[in-house]
């Protein structure tokens, strides 16, 4: 392999950034954790830019659809392929940003093994990013593609860190909310982690039931206000919705 050949191959694989951390376990997945003690107090969809500073503790994740923020000019790319203009672009855009979720890349269960763990490994590289170079507290998030997915799903997070996780779509449907019941039991058991951050359009009870586990178990859970919350929250008339 020429010099050309391996340093194409070194940017592709992002190893410039992941060399930073750790690889872990049978998928070498980069290891990341988050200990943080302070906490977000809102999650901000990655395209409500207007919203980044909704609160001194707000968060920006990414749970949305992939293209919104994956694309040729999406911030995997202009990290892997050090575009440094475009980088320079994703700077500016999170200027003042102190808190972040870890990016959430789709791992559906109608996909190939190969390309959910890879986008695990790229929403790892991503988080890696943001803390070392915008100095954020960036908080590990949780994805999961099926039960046997749980395999790699969990791989690589530090035990007792605080995770993150997205409920939104899991429930309307009784086995996608087992699913989601599983896999929260099964990253309180192998993880163990200080803190559950929950992004959820659901109402208080339903959101308690589902991550009754975790409660059940002394893990402080986190359940953040967000727009898609509060909207729903006022539709259905709760007393823990934001009249504004």
């Amino acid at each position: 392999m020429n010099d050309r050949t391996q340093n194409l191959a070194s940017n592709i694989a992002g190893a410039y950034v992941t060399n930073q951390s750790n690889y872990i376990g049978r998928f070498d997945l980069p290891y990341v954790e988050c200990f943080s003690k302070d906490l977000p107090d809102y999650l901000c969809l990655y395209s409500e830019r207007r919203n980044y500073a909704k609160t001194a503790k707000t968060a920006v994740c990414f749970y949305e659809e992939d293209p919104t923020f994956d694309s040729f000019d999406g911030i995997f790319n202009a990290i892997v392929f050090k575009r440094k203009e475009l980088i320079e672009r994703y700077k500016d855009r999170f200027r003042g940003v102190r808190f972040f979720i870890a990016p959430d890349y789709s791992v559906s269960g109608d996909m190939p093994k190969y390309q959910q763990i890879f986008n695990a490994a790229r929403a790892r590289l991503v988080s890696i990013w943001l803390s070392l170079e915008l100095g954020a507290v960036t908080i590990p998030n949780i994805t999961f593609a099926g039960r046997d997915s749980f395999d790699w799903s969990f791989e690589g997070i530090g035990t007792g860190s605080v995770v993150s996780i997205s409920l939104k779509g899991m429930v309307s449907r009784k086995e996608n909310r087992e699913l989601l019941e599983d896999a929260i039991a099964s990253l309180t058991d192998r993880i163990r982690p200080s803190a559950i951050i929950a992004y959820t359009d659901c109402s208080k009870d339903l959101t308690d039931s589902i991550l009754r586990y975790p409660l059940g178990k002394g893990i402080k859970v986190v359940v953040p206000d967000n727009l898609l919350k509060q909207r729903n929250d006022f539709l259905r008339g709760s007393e823990y919705g934001k009249r504004h």
